[in-house]
């Protein structure tokens, strides 16, 4: 057995002040050089070179400075039961926010801000655990920043046509409650998911949604309620009732249904990006309404970008049919990652797109907030 922070319970006196930490060698300036490489970026200083790096860095067309505005750790140094002596491992979680701006060393001006948050959780227990929680965080606030639209067409030098530029978000500002996310693979409880999703039934057909709130918010496509203003929501167990569509995004092709419940069960919206052969599984009502709470498995393909909107899309080789559209992705913990929106053909061929969670919240200009 092992204790948590043992003989932590001294007050604690809180100081505001501003540090800087900055440098190519230092570690915030790896994640990041990692995490936009990874994404396709030609991100020049390479901190791996020992040599010529400075010559390398006078190439950059843009420069870019973190300012971490906000960060919030819960730590656990795990000590000894018996003797109490610290084990030297800790594990727990750190989110923060960050502030990035774009400055141009030709124009010598600042071109852009972005603001973008970076959270990373983890049970398991290791010996540098806050110090790797803090990087991964950050890298976490740099991958978000990469699938920025502002930033992407800044430093990409693309424009996108001007007829299918559309605003961000629609509808008021919203805020809705974060859930906690799941930390073990939800094979060990497959209602976890299936309970959290539903069926959207219109005049034309049906769709599948996914549940983000306790008192009945519901994400699904927008070509899945089309014109309708009310829908019919089937959960999992058969019960139905009515639902109203408060907004759509055609463009981003994703629609906020509310139904009249106060006891729904909501997914926890993962706040980590998703990995190219992360294995993920689609849940919806493939085909016939019959066939709710279908569970389908793949892994990640890719993440692509449409070339005409700049729009992102996690493709995967999951098998997805008709109806499926509007459903969940999930992680193999049941954490929603993405929403179903289409695949090649008339019925799956093992290429299919979905939208990033996180894409489809600001179309709708929903934020998460924690509790």
């Amino acid at each position: 057995m092992k204790l948590c922070n043992l003989n932590t319970s001294a007050d604690i006196f809180w100081t505001s002040s501003r540090s800087t930490i900055g440098g190519i060698d230092d570690e915030f300036t790896r994640y990041f050089y990692e995490s936009l490489t990874a994404r396709g970026y030609n991100v020049v200083g390479d901190p791996k070179k020992i040599f010529d790096r400075q010559e390398e860095l006078t190439r950059a067309r843009y420069l870019v400075a973190a300012d971490i505005k906000d960060i919030k750790t819960n730590i656990c140094r795990l000590y000894d039961f018996w003797s109490g002596d610290s084990l030297g491992t800790e594990n727990g979680e750190v989110w923060m926010k960050v502030q990035w701006t774009v400055y141009s060393p030709l124009e010598k001006k600042t071109l852009l801000q972005v603001t973008t948050t970076g959270y990373q959780k983890s049970v398991e227990e290791r010996a540098d655990g806050y110090t790797s929680l803090l990087f991964e965080s950050f890298a976490s606030a740099a991958e978000e920043l990469s699938t920025d639209k502002d930033f992407f067409d800044l430093v990409s030098g693309r424009r996108v046509k001007a007829s299918l530029t559309m605003q961000k978000s629609v509808g008021d500002e919203m805020s809705i409650p974060a859930v906690e996310q799941y930390i073990t693979p939800f094979a060990e409880d497959p209602t976890r998911v299936t309970d959290s999703t539903v069926t959207i039934r219109t005049a034309y057909g049906h769709g599948s949604g996914l549940i983000v709130t306790d008192d009945g918010y519901i994400i699904t496509n927008q070509h899945v309620v089309g014109q309708s203003k009310d829908v019919s929501v089937v959960f999992s167990n058969g019960f139905e009732l009515s639902g109203t569509v408060i907004k759509v995004h055609p463009t981003r092709d994703v629609a906020l249904v509310k139904a009249a419940v106060k006891s729904a069960k909501p997914f926890p919206i993962r706040r980590t990006g998703v990995k190219v052969m992360e294995t993920v599984f689609p849940v919806g009502t493939p085909l016939e309404l019959e066939l709710r709470a279908t569970i389908t498995r793949g892994v990640v393909s890719a993440i692509r970008e449409d070339k005409d909107t700049g729009l992102h899309f996690i493709q995967t080789d999951a098998d997805i049919q008709p109806g499926n559209s509007g459903g969940p992705l999930v992680d193999v913990n049941g954490n929603v990652i993405g929403v179903c929106v289409s695949g090649y053909g008339e019925r799956s061929i093992g290429i299919n797109q979905f939208i990033p969670i996180r894409e489809a919240l600001s179309a709708l200009n929903i934020n998460m907030v924690d509790k």
